[in-house]
């Protein structure tokens, strides 16, 4: 199934899914809207989006997981923001609680080419530390 771009908060709602179901290996629309400070019925309307991309997997009042290809995008979101978050702190200074802001921020907007260049340029940082 071929996805369109998706929108920040797409990419957010993934993310936060993906997380919980490291922790319960599934989610809930309630776990959702605590994580993300939102009302379920936002929640809902999310999952529904979600749903008819292929990206989750959600039963009406019922648990919700990720499919291969709304964890794969989860992954991608948690590894940008990762790696943007300690590039902030180790590299930058930035406070931790400012770094995890900004790189919530950031994680949407990197492309697959500086996201890259990015993953280089701290290999090379921690090779010169050593």
């Amino acid at each position: 199934m071929k996805h369109h771009k998706l929108s920040h908060k797409m990419e957010d709602y993934l993310e936060a899914v993906s997380f919980i179901e490291e922790k319960r290996e599934v989610a809930r629309v309630g776990e959702i809207a605590q994580a993300l400070a939102v009302k379920s019925s936002s929640v809902n309307v999310m999952m529904k989006m979600l749903a008819e991309r292929g990206l989750i997997k959600h039963e009406k009042y019922g648990y919700i997981k990720l499919t291969k290809a709304g964890r794969e995008i989860a992954e991608q979101v948690k590894a940008r923001h990762h790696l943007l978050n300690n590039f902030l702190v180790k590299y930058l200074g930035v406070n931790k609680k400012t770094a995890a802001v900004d790189a919530c921020g950031l994680e949407h907007s990197l492309s697959t080419e500086t996201f890259t260049q990015l993953k280089k340029f701290i290999s090379f940082l921690e090779k010169d530390k050593n």
